[in-house]
């Protein structure tokens, strides 16, 4: 799981959540990352646990949409966790690989930032 909140600085921006319903679309803040869900900041109630929608991650210009449904609210932290619905298949982590590649990226930019590795610049871009 990669705390985005720790990377708030390095990715200015870059690295975007949009929750897609059939309502429309809302561009919330994100907590944090792993393979199989995403939880996020935003004082919109997604209705309730079991509620599917689409989950829009963007770093630049590179884009992934899974479907996911709400797992956990917290109301009194404004917080929504939601599950990746399919990346899990037969017990095995299986996600689409552009999200790999964006989950990747994100891992190595927070284990720089974490461990102070020098690995990357801040205009580094997926490749």
């Amino acid at each position: 799981r990669i705390n985005i909140e720790q990377l708030k600085h390095i990715l200015n921006g870059r690295f975007r959540v949009i929750i897609a319903t059939e309502k429309g679309r809302l561009s919330v803040t994100p907590i944090d990352l792993s393979l199989t869900g995403v939880s996020v900041k935003t004082e919109h109630n997604f209705a309730d646990t079991g509620t599917q929608v689409d989950i829009i991650l963007s770093y630049d210009e590179k884009q992934v949409v899974l479907p996911a449904i709400v797992v956990n609210q917290y109301a009194t932290a404004n917080r929504t966790a939601f599950h990746f619905i399919g990346v899990v298949k037969d017990g095995e982590i299986e996600p689409p690989s552009e999200m790999e590649c964006l989950f990747q990226h994100l891992e190595s930019l927070w284990l720089d930032h974490c461990l102070q590795l020098g690995w990357f610049d801040q205009e580094q871009t997926i490749t």
